[in-house]
């Protein structure tokens, strides 16, 4: 801690005392892609954005932008704050949730774990009015050239994903999907990718051995 709004980890600083190992030694599971350099020149979508932790770990795998969407205010300012912190010149900030169609939905705010499902946030510290975004639009509006995109939205991925089959058929990107938050996401999201039969191959990673579960991460890539 270098004061009571700055904290650091190597090279990396916080607005908040929040480093999670999954993000900053395990990187995503980033050491899996096979080939980061086919990403280089193409942009990052950032699902999930929470304090901008993840962009301090992405934005340094391509020339081109971070994406990064996160729903609540209260981590969205303070993901403002990380990239001044550290001086990130390709993050764009979208303060917004992703979903199969565009609107607005309530989310029940409990920091890093925040959710729109009941279950998984009894006791939420507020209940938030969120606006939604649908990726697909979102890329199509700004002519994004996608390489990767990463996803840890608390179990919402599946509805994200509805929203961004177009992107993913397009553009093939390397797809970092979290899906340890419930039992149909660990089930149902590969066998959804598969579907698409764009050759895709599916790697798992468990990063952290706090919970049977924790953090576990779908890894899929293609050849091309």
């Amino acid at each position: 801690m270098l004061n009571e709004e700055l904290f650091c980890y190597n090279k990396y600083f916080l607005p908040t005392k929040h480093f999670e190992e999954s993000v900053f030694l395990y990187r995503h599971g980033l050491d899996f892609v096979r080939d980061l350099s086919r990403i280089k020149n193409k942009a990052i979508l950032d699902i999930g954005g929470f304090i901008g932790d993840s962009i301090l770990i992405l934005s340094e795998l391509t020339d081109d932008k971070v994406y990064s969407f996160e729903a609540t205010s209260q981590n969205y300012a303070l993901m403002l704050k990380t990239i001044e912190l550290n001086g990130i010149q390709n993050a764009v900030p979208v303060h917004s949730a992703v979903g199969s169609e565009s609107g607005t939905l309530e989310i029940r705010f409990n920091g890093s774990a925040s959710s729109v499902d009941e279950i998984m946030v009894k006791n939420p510290d507020h209940i938030e009015t969120c606006n939604v975004i649908r990726i697909d639009d979102y890329v199509e509006e700004h002519g994004i050239n996608v390489g990767l995109i990463k996803v840890d939205i608390e179990g919402a991925e599946q509805d994200f994903l509805k929203g961004a089959l177009g992107t993913i058929r397009k553009y093939k990107p390397v797809l970092l999907l979290s899906i340890y938050h419930n039992v149909s996401d660990f089930l149902d999201i590969k066998p959804l990718i598969e579907d698409l039969e764009l050759g895709y191959t599916f790697d798992v990673f468990k990063p952290v051995n706090g919970s049977v579960s924790g953090e576990t991460l779908l890894i899929c890539q293609t050849a091309d």
